[in-house]
């Protein structure tokens, strides 16, 4: 019997290098793409062997219910889950993203733990630079290439000349910002281990430069939050954390509230940037709104997806509906394809994942984690980010990573 656990301890190896291939582009760009089909399920038929608990979770009801309603909107001719790959793709991705965090902190096993996160932040590292190099030859290239294959003019051959370089794709600066907050704890933290505190540090400005080459304006508004509140709050569940958080969030609206303050701090980003690009073109539609009261550029454009997911929600609340809709936010996306009747054990799988990894990690950590969690719904809300990348940050690497920062196992 011992022999047979220690066989499925070892398997549990397995999914670091799942991390590795479907999120480092630098691996996956010279790897076939049948691989992605190998991985997934030989990740699932292990983790069903290795971590059977984790199928017998109550939010496993709620993941079936998803799944039924997701097929049966399949079968109805829905434009958002057309064929088998994107409802298999939309499914395993939760599944075993969530299914990797809970085998590894479940296994206690503070080197297999370190193995993965130390591999996960040197990807980082390594795509910061390759992404560093191809956005200096040719600049705009992640956001460039997201949108081509947005409006399906972008060809494999092309993605794959830029990915074996190593740069990042569009999903993973997106990602990162739901781990940023606890990366700077985790500096914070580690005055003492001098390697440990270099690597995180490293991480954190590999994190910064890929959100900022990534084009996305949300992205970096919200990277930058998350850094700012972690920087001031420190670890604990105290009465002090929670009151530092609230008197950011007072200042942060008394600053939003303020159109003299916005156009100052608009002022001092488009500087920063060079009064170049894209993110100067985001400020100066930011500026119009705020003076003239009136949308303009990307963000009328964002407002009218909005409008059409929201109308969708309102006119099909139940059942949802099978015409293209906003197609901007994940959030009011997923309700207004699925209807509540999807919906609703949409959000009851993902909250109880959430819920189930908050009480595997250290205590200490618990105060950012829910920073993390806030940032990831305010991302969720405002950018359709439904990759692989947002859900192995948000299942996988950040309950790993709270772990990870304290140097222990969860308890």
């Amino acid at each position: 019997m011992g022999n047979w656990k220690k066989k499925g301890d070892d398997l549990l190896y397995y999914y670091p290098a799942v991390i590795l291939i479907f999120t480092f582009t630098l691996i996956y760009g010279w790897i076939p793409p049948l691989k992605n089909l190998v991985l997934l399920f030989l990740g699932l038929l292990l983790g069903v062997v290795v971590c059977v608990k984790y199928y017998q979770k109550p939010m496993m009801f709620a993941f079936l219910a998803y799944f039924l309603v997701v097929y049966l909107n399949k079968m109805a001719g829905d434009v958002w889950i057309s064929d088998n790959k994107t409802l298999f793709g939309e499914l395993f991705k939760l599944v075993l993203t969530g299914l990797m965090g809970y085998a590894m902190i479940t296994a206690k096993d503070k080197r297999f733990l370190n193995i993965t996160i130390v591999s996960f932040l040197l990807m980082l590292v390594a795509n910061a630079i390759g992404t560093s190099f191809v956005e200096t030859i040719v600049p705009g290239s992640i956001r460039t290439l997201e949108v081509m294959r947005h409006h399906g003019e972008l060809e494999d051959a092309m993605t794959t000349y830029y990915y074996r370089f190593g740069m990042a794709n569009y999903a993973l600066p997106s990602g990162l910002v739901t781990v940023i907050p606890m990366i700077v704890l985790g500096i914070k933290m580690n005055s003492k281990n001098k390697k440990k505190r270099f690597l995180l540090i490293l991480s954190l400005l590999s994190c910064l430069m890929l959100v900022y080459y990534s084009g996305s304006t949300t992205a970096l508004i919200l990277g930058v939050l998350g850094f700012l509140v972690a920087l001031f709050v420190k670890e604990g569940i105290g009465k002090r954390p929670l009151g530092i958080l609230a008197l950011f969030g007072i200042v942060l609206t008394f600053i939003l509230s303020n159109e003299n303050l916005m156009l100052s701090f608009l002022d001092s980003i488009d500087k920063w940037v060079g009064y170049d690009g894209y993110f100067h073109d985001k400020v100066d539609d930011f500026e119009t709104l705020i003076i003239s009261g009136e949308a303009s550029g990307d963000i009328e454009t964002r407002e009218q997806l909005y409008q059409r997911s929201w109308e969708a929600v309102i006119n099909h609340p139940l059942l949802g509906t099978n015409e293209r809709i906003g197609g901007h936010s994940l959030l009011l996306d997923h309700w207004g394809y699925l209807g509540l009747v999807g919906f609703i054990p949409f959000l009851i799988f993902v909250i109880a994942q959430i819920k189930m990894f908050s009480k595997m990690i250290p205590v200490s950590t618990r105060i950012i984690y829910t920073v993390c969690i806030f940032i990831t719904f305010m991302m969720m809300f405002i950018k359709n980010m439904n990759g692989w990348e947002t859900w192995l940050c948000l299942f996988t690497i950040l309950p790993l990573l709270a772990n990870y920062c304290v140097g222990e196992s969860a308890t």
